[in-house]
């Protein structure tokens, strides 16, 4: 691991502690900086502000439980791994989600959330049978309605097992999917035919 990751990994680690002890609000670039053994400066040289460093982190914790988040084969038993790590962190989510700009929240969910449909999309469906701009559309709207789950599921305290939810959303969202890509093909070629 190269003295850049390092660093940032440090910094992030000392964030996630402060987060623990903290609202997000009240947490400083000098508080984290110090906590991780650095200065501000080396904050500011590998991250813009809080925000990226969030970023950062968020996507470090990922890693760490799905190391190739795009590749994954079963997206029930991923999405029950993710959903059970964030149970074990339950204060710090809670904290985190209720402090941030929940358009920034959005946004990161979106971006994230819509790929790992995306990537779902590309594994199950011949690329003949999508445009990329179809599979873009079928990613955001299936990715909005998990959001919108996923967001509740954590407002509600996270109480209902992860396994329960997952296997709820399945019932439905492998087959929606398929629907949707299916309606999306035949449409084009009998706009084209």
């Amino acid at each position: 691991m190269s003295k850049a990751d390092l660093t940032k990994r440090a910094l992030s680690e000392a964030f996630s502690e402060l987060l623990k002890e903290k609202p997000f609000e009240q947490i400083t670039v000098t508080e984290i900086a110090r906590k991780a053994g650095l200065n501000r400066q080396t904050f500011y040289y590998h991250f813009r502000d809080l925000y990226d460093l969030i970023a950062f982190s968020v996507k470090r914790r990922v890693h760490a439980i799905l190391p190739d988040i795009e590749s994954m084969q079963d997206w029930e038993l991923d999405l029950v791994t993710v959903l059970n790590a964030l149970s074990d962190e339950r204060d710090s989510v809670y904290k985190l989600g209720h402090s941030l700009d929940q358009g920034y929240v959005k946004r990161f969910m979106r971006e994230h959330v819509s790929d790992l449909v995306g990537s779902f999309i590309m594994r199950t469906q011949p690329e003949e049978r999508l445009t990329e701009e179809d599979r873009q559309l079928i990613a955001q709207f299936f990715g909005a309605g998990l959001i919108d789950i996923l967001d509740s599921w954590v407002d509600e305290g996270m109480l209902e097992p992860p396994e329960h939810l997952v296997r709820r959303l399945s019932l439905f969202l492998t087959d929606s999917i398929e629907i949707a890509v299916r309606q999306l093909a035949e449409a084009r070629s009998t706009s084209l035919g």
